[in-house]
């Protein structure tokens, strides 16, 4: 039977050497202890939905090829971090495509991870590269399914009824519908995007305005609704009654969607002004660890600290993370594992190893890390802004590559000591 979590050895004797400062708001005064703990959580990537509608008529296939350019560069906008970036930490992402047919008929409108594996794109560390293959995807599932002639134009109606589907506020309607639902989270979507590009106006069987209250602001999970529409208009922003398609005018004014006429690959990545950057890493934001003293270094340059996680679930500490079981300074042996449960559910304790050796000193010294793994060290790059201290503090410039920390879906404390005065 697991037993329950006790402070480990190392850690009652770091705290015993005359207390610890907590992390505090940039305005506050940190007493002068020997020692410096900080507690925080690095979330798990946040399930991200993205609905496209796309044009599928053969007439439109330059205009295709066109828009899955610019949903690559809206994927790689959206895949990256914002600033501060470290290029050596996974990019965590949990996402799900799912193509919406305009002219496909019912029961054939969607397609999703159930039938191009490569719409889940859920990896612990994305890169460019694989996010060029999911949109190689999404162009080569549209080619394969273009519209026959004379096929009815219904991008509206696909959308709403695939937007529906997809926050569970209707049930499916076959099995190719229940397969698709099967490979979503469970419970309410909480990030969905929509994205529609059309060569020509909607031509849905009801009213344009109908289909307006399924894709509105309040509708579950939804984050952003985007038309890209083709037009030799000027201006790539323009208001709904500027468009000369009436249906998709008279859609933009009661759904209060955002349209452009050029330039999607500039357009979508505003998307990120919904907060996306901050739901897909959350790792260094607003990160300001100060103390009163710089942290002690040991001879090799690593910091004398101790980091331990509280690893979601029960399993064995990750190794490809750098975790390890905790090792008892005190015993000088590794310690017996230890179990409990916090806000995040039950945990494993473990240990986030320190980088050595030449890791140590790409860490330190370079952006890219190269070979660095998983690990922490203490940063000496300026070009990595980890923390902004007041005058009077010192940053901690603690670094976590790889693994360590991002997207963990975990509970970590950070223990050090301060170089003497």
């Amino acid at each position: 039977m697991p037993s329950r979590a006790r402070t480990p050895a190392w850690l009652a004797a770091l705290l015993a050497l005359g207390g610890v400062e907590a992390c505090a708001e940039a305005q506050q005064s940190l007493p002068s202890f020997a020692g410096w703990e900080i507690r925080f959580v690095s979330p798990a990537p946040e399930r991200v939905l993205f609905l496209l509608a796309l044009d599928d008529t053969p007439e439109a296939d330059a205009f295709r090829a066109d828009v899955v350019e610019a949903v690559q560069a809206s994927f790689t906008a959206l895949d990256r971090r914002p600033p501060p970036d470290d290029p050596a930490a996974w990019r965590p992402v949990d996402w799900t495509v799912v193509l919406a047919l305009a002219s496909a008929p019912e029961g054939a409108r969607l397609v999703g991870p159930p039938d191009v594996p490569a719409f889940a794109h859920t990896t612990r560390s994305s890169s460019d590269a694989a996010v060029a293959d999911l949109a190689a995807a999404l162009g080569l599932a549209l080619a394969a399914r273009l519209a026959p002639p004379n096929a009815p134009y219904a991008p509206l109606a696909a959308t709403a009824s695939a937007l529906e589907l997809v926050t569970r506020r209707r049930p499916p309607a076959d099995a190719q519908e229940a397969a698709l639902v099967a490979t979503l989270p469970e419970g309410e979507l909480r990030h969905v995007l929509v994205g529609l590009a059309s060569a020509r106006d909607d031509a849905s069987p009801l009213s344009a305005a109908s289909y307006g209250p399924s894709l509105a602001a309040e509708a579950p999970g939804l984050l952003g609704r985007d038309l890209l529409v083709a037009s030799s208009s000027p201006s790539p922003w323009l208001e709904p009654s500027d468009l000369a398609w009436p249906r998709f005018s008279e859609w933009l004014a009661v759904s209060r969607a955002t349209w452009s006429a050029h330039g999607w690959p500039a357009a979508l990545p505003t998307l990120a002004d919904d907060g996306f950057p901050a739901i897909l890493h959350a790792d260094y934001a607003d990160r300001a660890w100060c103390t009163s003293r710089p942290l002690a270094l040991d001879a090799s340059g690593l910091p004398r600290c101790r980091v331990l996680v509280e690893s979601p679930g029960l399993e064995a500490c990750d190794a490809e993370r750098g975790w390890l079981e905790p090792v008892d300074t005190v015993a000088g042996a590794q310690d017996a594992p230890h179990f409990g449960t916090n806000a995040l559910g039950p945990y494993r304790l473990c240990e986030v190893a320190p980088l050595v050796g030449p890791a140590l000193d790409a860490c330190r010294t370079t952006v890219a890390c190269e070979g660095c793994g998983s690990g922490y060290c203490r940063s000496e790059l300026d070009a990595l802004p980890l923390d902004v201290c007041p005058d009077g503090l010192h940053p901690s410039r603690l670094r976590f590559v790889g693994g360590a920390t991002a997207g963990a879906g975990a509970i970590f404390h950070v223990a050090c000591e301060l170089a003497r005065s």
